[in-house]
């Protein structure tokens, strides 16, 4: 018998609702457990205790679980209740290789990413939001910059891992398939979604290789039917940046403006090299599912 889903327009509210109820709760609980850890209180945030590096850490842990994390979940399970992991995209394992093959898209769009974030920075803004982006890129190097073992392992969870589960389920293990509903082009869907994901990370000098990798990721789940595969390669992404910092401040560097300066080595030649291996990488990440699906089903995860 075929489970009857919600409209998507519902499915669309579902998710709203559980964004809105989960961020409050998990606001609520965090609030109400920042004196015991030590924290403020998140109603009095005030001085520089309100910006320390463990505090920051906390308030991303809880944005990461309330507004990404539990939200798709929560509305998942309500929509599509026993089949709740295959309306996300994770009851498919995806292919070994093709997760080699993703991961070494990633690193080696590095230099073609960098170019665009670079492009993406020359153009105008508004004042408010040049105070924003830098508001943020400071707090974020401030936290990621660390010697400290212990509190590179805390980084990786908080800037890698949690977003990159979190993010990929709400964007597209959830939005992508309700926007699908009324974009038929799934082309465009993929764009929409990945303008969307962009949009909310509120960086606007970091937009468009945001809106790259949002791009990237929607095709890698299009292509092999797995969450699971943006996810590593979210992931990745992040993780690169996360252990660059440590690399650095382990190395006995001074956090300054040299230090926080990513080179592309090889100037245009590396760019356009860059660029070509991934668009050749990515096509083989299609072909290799294209040809496993001709030969052999796919395995499936229990959930």
């Amino acid at each position: 018998m075929r489970q009857f889903l919600p409209t998507p327009l519902l499915q669309l509210l579902l998710l709203v609702v559980s964004m809105v109820a989960s961020l409050l709760l998990t606001s609520t609980i965090a609030g109400a457990l920042a004196p015991v850890l030590g924290f403020p209180s998140m109603l009095a945030q005030a001085g520089a205790e309100a910006q320390s590096l463990p505090y920051m850490r906390y308030l991303l842990f809880v944005q990461s679980v309330g507004l990404f994390l539990l939200p798709p979940l929560v509305a998942a399970l309500l929509v599509a209740k026993k089949r709740t992991c295959a309306f996300l995209g994770v009851a498919r394992r995806p292919l070994r290789l093709n997760v080699l093959i993703t991961l070494a898209a990633v690193v080696v769009a590095a230099p073609f990413v960098g170019f665009v974030a670079s492009l993406n920075a020359q153009l105008p803004l508004p004042e408010w939001a040049v105070e924003m982006d830098h508001s943020l890129t400071d707090m974020s190097n401030r936290m990621l910059w660390t010697p400290d073992a212990g509190t590179f392992l805390l980084n990786l969870l908080i800037v890698a891992i949690l977003p990159a589960v979190g993010e990929e389920l709400l964007f597209r293990g959830y939005l992508l398939r309700v926007l699908g509903y009324y974009i038929k082009n799934r082309h465009a869907a993929i764009i929409v979604t990945a303008v969307i994901f962009s949009t909310f990370h509120l960086q606007f000098e970091g937009f468009a290789p945001r809106l790259l990798l949002g791009v990237m990721l929607g095709y890698l789940l299009r292509w092999s039917g797995s969450l699971w595969l943006p996810i590593a390669a979210h992931f990745a992404n992040n993780a690169v940046v996360v252990c660059t910092y440590f690399y650095k401040a382990h190395s006995g560097l001074a956090m300054d403006a040299q230090a926080l300066e990513v080179a592309i080595p090889g100037g245009a030649w590396s760019i356009l090299a860059s660029a070509l291996a991934l668009a050749w990488l990515l096509r083989k990440v299609r072909q290799v599912e294209r040809f496993h699906r001709k030969n052999k089903a796919h395995f499936s995860v229990s959930c």
